[in-house]
């Protein structure tokens, strides 16, 4: 009994016994440096983001080679079909954006419109140039002279525009030096069609009769 009542006592001593304070755990040098570097890329990747967008902007914008485009989209034509004197307006658009390399873009000349390799209307192109760093557009005009388009040649136009819902013709301009090149789009029904890309280069040889 005397056990008993030595234990209850040593129990109860241990109850009031004042807890002492917990010391909290010290970092290691690899988590503070792992932690350091956690905070930093959570601050630095939204800057180094918006940084390199702003990059990539800044070299497409003046990329010293990225090359002039020329375009042309159709304003309108009348007189597709056989035994009608026909006439064709497109505009041409040039872009050209500059750079180290760069130099003027000039365009201009006699122009012609044809269809699977037949000229259908002949015009003049004043000559225009653009600096680097400029764009312009240049008008070209072209007629008939008073002479219709053949039977087949307009059967073949009016079957394409059934099919597509318009007339795909080539359009040249050329000059001493040089050629342009353009697949103009016509759209039925006086639909507005978007531009088409132009090639240039250098003539060797303009016997090929289109004007």
């Amino acid at each position: 009994m005397d056990e008993k009542l030595l234990s209850e006592a040593r129990s109860d001593g241990d109850d009031n016994r004042p807890s002492l304070p917990t010391t909290p755990r010290k970092f290691t040098v690899a988590e503070s440096v792992a932690a350091l570097l956690l905070l930093i890329g959570i601050f630095t990747l939204p800057v180094v983001l918006i940084v390199s967008l702003f990059h990539a902007a800044y070299i497409e914008s003046t990329n010293p080679f990225l090359p002039p485009t020329i375009s042309i989209a159709a304003d309108g034509c009348s007189g597709l079909g056989a035994r009608v004197p026909r006439a064709f307006n497109f505009t041409v658009a040039i872009d050209n954006p500059g750079g180290r390399f760069a130099h003027d873009v000039c365009v201009g000349g006699d122009a012609a419109v044809l269809y699977g390799g037949v000229p259908l209307a002949a015009g003049r192109v004043e000559e225009r140039c653009v600096t680097p760093g400029g764009a312009a557009q240049v008008a070209v005009r072209t007629a008939s002279g008073g002479v219709g388009v053949p039977a087949e040649l307009a059967a073949l136009m009016a079957e394409e525009e059934r099919a597509t819902g318009a007339v795909r013709v080539e359009v040249r301009v050329m000059t001493p030096q040089e050629s342009l090149w353009c697949k103009a789009i016509i759209m039925g029904g006086g639909a507005t069609a978007q531009a088409s890309p132009c090639r240039r280069w250098s003539v060797q040889d303009q016997s090929d009769g289109f004007v």
